[in-house]
């Protein structure tokens, strides 16, 4: 059971859980938050479910007329005009230039981060990062998870003279793009099921921004 408009755990969580469980039943109330199994309604359907698993639910007894509207962490995406070309020097590069969105600047040794925030548990953040940078992205935003290695993976979406690579794990996903000639990378990490949204509206046309002035 899950809470339409749950800023704690939201829907889609349950959606990533619910499509590797062969027999799950994923049900949404419309009039949720986080308290998605309290009332009499949901206990109905708990109990419905665990005493005939394999027949329909009955949900009737859920008000479409009680719907609330989803959190901000579901479906809301970077506006490329809520964005500007900041200065940045960047270790191994020098002086840079790039469109970056208008979040929050944050920065750990020679990685400069930018983080969305719409709420404490918005993983969301774009980094530039230089050639001589050793620290890992996973490490510096304090993710947890098995990521494994940077596995290359070209797009359609990435710009001529970058190279592009992806690391995930069951709840977030890294998209890092390389530029081959000085070797700065881009990096955005974000929820399963964002990326390639962000990719397109956000870390693309950074890359192709980026200017290092002579």
């Amino acid at each position: 059971l899950a809470g339409a408009a749950d800023p704690i755990t939201p829907a889609r969580w349950a959606r990533l859980v619910a499509d590797r469980l062969p027999r799950a039943r994923l049900v949404v109330n419309p009039a949720s938050t986080h308290d998605a199994d309290s009332g009499w309604c949901a206990s109905a359907a708990l109990r419905d479910f665990v005493e005939r698993p394999d027949r329909l639910l009955d949900l009737s007894c859920f008000d479409p007329g009680g719907e609330l509207a989803p959190n901000n962490l579901a479906g809301a995406f970077f506006d490329p005009l809520d964005s500007s070309v900041v200065e940045l020097t960047v270790q191994g590069v020098g002086a840079v230039e790039a469109r970056l969105p208008d979040w929050t600047a944050f920065g750990y040794g020679p990685t400069q981060m930018r983080w969305r925030g719409l709420d404490l548990f918005d993983p969301t953040v774009v980094a530039v990062q230089g050639p001589d940078e050793i620290v890992d992205i996973v490490d510096l935003v304090g993710l947890e998870g098995d990521f494994g290695r940077w596995d290359p993976a070209q797009s359609e979406l990435t710009p001529t003279g970058w190279s592009r690579a992806v690391r995930s794990s069951f709840r977030v996903a890294l998209v890092r793009y390389t530029d081959e000639s000085s070797g700065l990378a881009l990096v955005l990490v974000a929820e399963r099921g964002d990326p390639d949204e962000l990719e397109r509206r956000l870390l693309a046309p950074a890359a192709r921004s980026v200017a290092v002035p002579a």
